[in-house]
């Protein structure tokens, strides 16, 4: 469950200060299906970073599966989305000079997961979306739906 109230944020451009989102509420239960559309520059981006913890707010309440993150640390923020939280990514943020089968296996290692059941997850898990067989491909050698 997320629920944000009264959502503000703000930049400090020189002198000035631009408010680019202004009271937002917001309440996702879960299985909830959500698709969060504004106009192209409306901040939605910067919505989605403060729903995933990787930005903060200048004021607010939010409460994660019951849990209230509003004031919690980086280090408590982080181990929430660890455990909780997937993100897709606009861009690709992908690391150049690893194959396809490690950038898929580095989040499992962060949890300690043993290598070779590592290895067995990222391999099930290119195999449902049929990429198994470019697990040794490095990224600028896949096309851009893979």
């Amino acid at each position: 469950m997320i629920k944000l109230e009264n959502i503000k944020k703000e930049y400090k451009m020189w002198e000035n200060i631009v408010e680019v989102l202004k009271w937002v509420d917001l309440e996702i239960n879960s299985w909830d299906f959500v698709s969060i559309m504004w106009p192209s520059w409306s901040w939605k981006s910067t919505l989605m970073n403060i729903i995933g913890m990787l930005d903060v707010a200048t004021s607010w309440k939010y409460t994660f599966n019951n849990i209230e993150i509003t004031w919690k640390k980086e280090d408590d923020l982080s181990k929430i989305r660890w455990k909780n939280i997937g993100f897709i990514f606009q861009s690709y943020n992908l690391i150049s000079r690893m194959p396809v089968i490690k950038q898929v296996m580095l989040p499992l290692t962060y949890q300690w997961i043993a290598k070779n059941k590592r290895e067995k997850m990222a391999i099930e898990a290119l195999e449902k979306v049929w990429l198994a067989d470019k697990r040794n491909n490095k990224p600028n050698e896949l096309s851009g739906w893979q």
